[in-house]
């Protein structure tokens, strides 16, 4: 009984003081990797089926981040699309952003393995269309790549 005790009381100080701790921690460590060097390429990579509507937005909100313009490339993997995806896509006429279109609906992982095979960047960064991101989160994300960003490896989800 005196052991199953320590050990919950055990867990609980973990969970509530030492877990917090090693967060806090943690989170200190980007802003002193980023320090200083070019930050890594990046590539947001977004799938789209049928996104027409909102993926102008999107985009906007991905290109208004603050990181480096020469620094940033978006592929939008427009999964078999019905409606004006694409065109909106290439409506945006910014050069960071390329769409990959698909004739006929492949699935998210397809689409996704696709566009990573084609990104030029060191850091993939994987989104969706209804997701907005908050001005600094790119430079965020690169932080902890900052430090010796290297070649990302080969590789599939799925």
């Amino acid at each position: 009984m005196d052991t199953a005790l320590f050990i919950v009381l055990a867990l609980l100080v973990y969970i509530y003081l030492v877990f917090p701790f090693l967060l806090a921690m943690l989170s200190l460590l980007p802003a002193a990797r980023a320090a200083g060097g070019q930050p890594p390429r990046l590539a947001v990579l977004i799938p789209a089926h049928d996104e027409g509507a909102r993926i102008q937005g999107k985009l906007r909100n991905t290109l208004d981040c603050d990181y480096p313009a020469d620094c940033l490339e978006i592929l939008v993997g427009a999964d078999g699309c019905t409606d004006d995806t694409e065109a909106a896509v290439r409506e945006l006429n910014d050069s960071r952003v390329r769409v990959v279109g698909e004739r006929e609906r492949v699935g998210k992982t397809r689409i996704m393995n696709r566009l990573a095979s084609e990104a030029k960047a060191d850091v993939l960064v994987l989104t969706d269309a209804d997701v907005w991101v908050a001005p600094d989160a790119l430079r965020r994300i690169a932080a902890w790549f900052a430090a010796g960003a290297k070649p990302r490896a080969q590789w599939r989800m799925g």
